[in-house]
């Protein structure tokens, strides 16, 4: 019989209580130690079965095989490129900045200077050109992050081999982002946007054919699906979720940063204010506020980013999906972290920073041909899965894996 952690110490606790309160009696100790013997091998069964610390410690074999693979309860998805085909930011203007309708003479007061610029294209100017400055921030960061300065010797090295390295390169961002995040909110560009229409935007955008159908997997199963993205807007999100499920978030958690919006008219409802509330800004942050959903949810209050990017105890149950350098982190926390038809910068930041990366079909021994595997199948902690097939091949391993 396999008890939860919760369970285990109830039942860890009582037989210690039943051992002390016959301490120093004449009666016979043996019953107690027997209980707590029986207590002890449902753990270990339990750590042998779900693929827990114990078990990875002393199993030589320990993370080679599927079947040793830890029971997935939750399914964690990254939005832009994984979801959408396309990075979705230009939306967000898109739903603020209306439509220019002061190009034509009748649009115009008759007083206005004929080369005056309207405030709808000033509204524009001012996303370009905030836009155009995080880029111009951001590549400059990136080619300093790049290198590391070495003051023993007075020369710079590539920061790399380790994903420890991937988090210092990832936090190295955080400034830019929240720089720019806070520019954008003291500009107010995004202000005046309803809550409804970035619903509506978010249900038409494009999306990567097969992605609910993996949802409804897990959904089916009863487990949980969640969304973590640094996109600005949750709203967005949600309404691409509630298209894909039919007019309803599905039981989806969507884990992003959102606009502030205060109430409006009975028309349009509530109304941006243009300021963003940070939840997410680097992939780091991504990794943070999922470990803190899983351990109020599934641990019990127990911090699961407290083990080595080895060890069972961290994310262990979820089955992350990404498809850019800043999933790395919690892709490679994740019990199962699979890239979706990644790029070759993305490949090669793998490759930089040491996280080992196999075709997901080697998670089946060959699921796609049907053939047996070369000598490299099987699931092993802190290895990245890739899906060149996508949505599709991703279902097609995760429905054999929960059979």
């Amino acid at each position: 019989m396999q008890h939860n952690q919760a369970e285990q110490r109830v039942m860890f606790k009582a037989a210690l209580q039943e051992a002390d309160a016959q301490e120093g009696a004449e009666c016979n100790l043996q019953v107690a130690a027997d209980k707590l013997l029986i207590i002890l091998q449902q753990i270990i069964a339990y750590n042998r079965d779900s693929g827990g610390p114990a078990y990875e410690k002393d199993s030589k074999t320990a993370g080679k095989n599927p079947s040793q693979m830890p029971l997935l309860t939750t399914l964690i998805l990254d939005y832009d490129g994984t979801i959408t085909q396309k990075d979705t930011l230009h939306l967000l203007s898109a739903v603020a900045c209306a439509p220019c309708t002061c190009s034509s003479p009748g649009n115009r007061p008759p007083s206005s200077p004929p080369n005056e610029v309207c405030a709808c294209k000033r509204q524009h100017q001012q996303w370009d050109a905030l836009v155009s400055q995080y880029l111009d921030d951001y590549e400059r960061t990136a080619a300093l992050a790049t290198l590391q300065t070495n003051p023993s010797a007075n020369s710079t090295a590539t920061i790399s081999g380790s994903p420890s390295a991937l988090t210092d390169y990832l936090q190295s961002f955080t400034p830019v982002e929240s720089a720019s995040i806070a520019r954008v909110a003291a500009s107010r560009v995004l202000a005046g946007a309803t809550r409804a229409a970035m619903r509506q935007a978010g249900a038409s955008v494009e999306t990567r054919e097969g992605w609910w159908d993996v949802v409804e997997v897990f959904r089916s199963a009863g487990k949980d699906v969640v969304v973590c993205s640094v996109n600005w807007s949750d709203d967005l999100i949600k309404g691409t979720v509630d298209a894909a499920a039919g007019g309803s978030e599905g039981d989806v958690m969507v884990i992003s940063n959102s606009l502030v919006f205060e109430a409006g008219d009975k028309d349009r409802g509530e109304v941006s204010t243009g300021l963003i509330r940070q939840v997410c800004v680097t992939g780091v942050d991504k990794l943070h506020r999922v470990a803190e959903y899983m351990a109020a949810r599934h641990f019990d209050g127990q911090d699961p980013t407290t083990a080595d990017r080895t060890g069972a105890t961290h994310l262990r149950t979820a089955v992350a999906i990404g498809d850019s350098v800043s999933d790395l982190p919690l892709l490679t926390h994740a019990g199962l972290g699979i890239l979706i038809q990644p790029s070759a910068s993305v490949a090669s930041a793998c490759e930089r920073f040491g996280i080992p990366v196999r075709p997901l079909t080697t998670l089946m021994g060959g699921a796609r041909t049907g053939e047996g595997g070369d000598g490299e199948d099987g699931w092993e902690w802190g290895t990245v899965h890739v899906a060149e097939d996508g949505w599709k091949e991703i279902r097609g391993v995760l429905e054999r894996m929960m059979e």
